[in-house]
């Protein structure tokens, strides 16, 4: 398989796992998840999946710390909770223990 053709099939999976039009599913859909401890989209758990479709659906504040290195992901009612400035455009995606 090529670069271009698993970039591909990782987006089309981030498009169907991160559906909604709130910034945080938009964020989402464009985030390198391969830099992160969780890995790419298509290698997570149908726990992680289902977690995370259920936690960007909710109008609902909610924050979630994964794994052992507490990978964050947080949805649109909780991004206010992150004060102003630049630190929600950081938070996405951090380790826990580092943010």
């Amino acid at each position: 398989m090529t670069a271009d053709i698993a970039r591909e099939s990782e987006s089309d999976l981030a498009a169907s796992l991160f559906v909604g039009s709130g910034e945080m599913a938009q964020r989402c859909r464009a985030f390198d998840w391969s830099t992160t401890p969780v890995g790419p989209v298509s290698t997570w758990s149908q726990s992680l999946r289902t977690t995370a479709g259920i936690l960007l659906e909710s109008r609902n504040p909610m924050f979630l710390w994964w794994g052992p290195e507490l990978v964050q992901f947080y949805n649109d009612a909780y991004r206010p909770s992150l004060g102003l400035g630049d630190r929600h455009e950081h938070a996405l995606g951090a380790k826990g223990r580092e943010f």
